[in-house]
């Protein structure tokens, strides 16, 4: 009871400071108070603070007393009137403020860190105010950023709450090129954590990049973009307008997070959907090639998520890769027909055994495979496999020899049904002859 007592008159304490504080100059002293008091780790008096200091330097700034810009500072400095001193005396609390805030955004509680974040931006909106023309202020944002990607803690769920802040394209642009920046840095060390790798993962899911320069229209801050003019113009436009540099940045942070070792789980959920959410994006997709060869190379699960992007990168964008029908052969194995993602896998195998121009011996050696895998296969896994084989032998009829061949031993006619009574007793009544011959 004393507690709660206690901490209640410590609330209404820093809520009373905080009031003076708005009302005279002269009570600025109590922040000094106020961020004493803030060492605490009680979540209701750690609200009230970040209330207060939100309230305290908005109205400082708004007043025209909080310096945010180095050329203003430098010229308080060294002036002796009793207003800048003030100034540079109120900028230094600022610092001190925003070091506090960091740090309950890095070990806060959830609720704590939320709060923190969502005012550490506001900060940035007030900074970039400042600014003349309004810009966007680097120097405190990409401290931010440090803390989201940090391998430290977990930020999983502050960076789902960031989201809302990406759908601006100049916070994604500086997000991108902040986290380029915060990988490189970690190039010469020896240990990642799994949270860091996880932190970064979450983050550049969430980023959704624009497909159109014309839809680079929503900016934290107000922006006026060249649409015509001389080029000298458009040379001064900033980088984040130009979708080139959204997506130079953009390769610049996958290439610098897929160079990081990663876990066996998040090498898998990168592979599920880098076809679609991130080679269409890069300046030179061709740079994931390493990458998506060794994936490939890794076996199993991997290799077959990796068959999308490899997909791509083939058929698109000429990559050559000449040991690559051996290697999809050698994907073809008993456990096939048990992991998640067999339905994609012979889809994109259908894909890749298409072409009309493929070696008849190439088609044939995938269509015994296969069929000898449906002898023991599941009877789902046959019902997929059967009509598979079916659609090789009528878009390819030259490996039609192996079911019809007009000089046939008895041994091979014998073989033959033997193979074809085996996969249908398999079957049994759960897939139709008619289906399996016309599928």
């Amino acid at each position: 009871m004393a507690d709660a007592l206690d901490l209640s008159s410590k609330v209404k304490e820093i809520k009373d400071k905080t009031k003076a504080i708005l009302e005279s100059d002269a009570n600025s002293n109590f922040i000094v108070d106020i961020l004493e008091l803030s060492e605490t780790q009680d979540e209701e008096f750690l609200l009230a603070f970040v209330r207060s200091v939100h309230k305290i330097f908005t109205t400082f700034c708004s007043r025209g007393k909080l310096h945010f810009l180095p050329q203003q500072r430098r010229t308080a400095k060294d002036s002796q009137d009793p207003q800048d001193v003030f100034s540079c005396w109120l900028h230094e609390k600022y610092l001190l403020t925003l070091k506090r805030l960091l740090h309950l955004l890095s070990v806060g509680s959830q609720n704590i860190k939320e709060f923190s974040l969502c005012t550490l931006m506001k900060f940035v909106v007030e900074e970039g105010k400042q600014k003349s023309p309004p810009s966007f202020p680097n120097d405190l944002f990409r401290q931010i950023c440090d803390v989201l990607f940090d391998g430290a803690n977990s930020m999983k769920y502050c960076i789902e709450r960031f989201v809302e802040y990406l759908e601006y394209d100049d916070v994604r642009f500086y997000v991108l090129k902040n986290l380029s920046k915060f990988l490189g840095n970690l190039s010469n060390t020896k240990g990642r954590s799994q949270c860091l790798v996880e932190n970064v993962f979450t983050m550049l899911n969430q980023i959704k990049m624009k497909e159109k320069a014309e839809d680079l229209n929503n900016f934290l801050f107000e922006v006026k973009k060249n649409k015509k003019g001389k080029d000298s113009d458009k040379k001064l436009e900033p980088s984040f307008t130009v979708l080139k540099q959204q997506k130079k940045v953009f390769s610049s942070a996958w290439l610098s997070f897929l160079a990081v070792p990663l876990t066996s789980e998040i090498h898998k959920k990168i592979l599920l959907n880098l076809h679609t959410d991130v080679l269409p994006h890069m300046t030179d997709p061709k740079l994931l090639m390493d990458f998506l060869t060794d994936s490939y190379n890794t076996g199993g699960v991997t290799s077959l998520l990796a068959l999308n992007s490899l997909f791509v990168l083939i058929h698109k964008h000429n990559l050559d890769y000449p040991d690559f029908f051996k290697k999809l052969y050698a994907l073809f194995e008993p456990n096939i027909f048990h992991v998640k993602y067999q339905s994609r896998f012979f889809h994109l195998t259908d894909l890749f055994l298409m072409s009309t121009h493929l070696p008849a011996y190439l088609v044939a050696a995938f269509v015994k495979r296969l069929s000898r895998l449906a002898l023991t296969a599941p009877p789902s896994g046959a019902m997929l496999a059967v009509p598979f084989v079916c659609n090789l032998i009528k878009r390819h009829p030259g490996v039609q020899v192996l079911i019809q061949r007009k000089q046939v031993s008895w041994q091979n006619y014998t073989f033959k049904v033997h193979l074809t009574s085996k996969i249908f007793f398999r079957l049994g009544k759960s897939l139709h002859l008619s289906q399996i011959l016309y599928f």
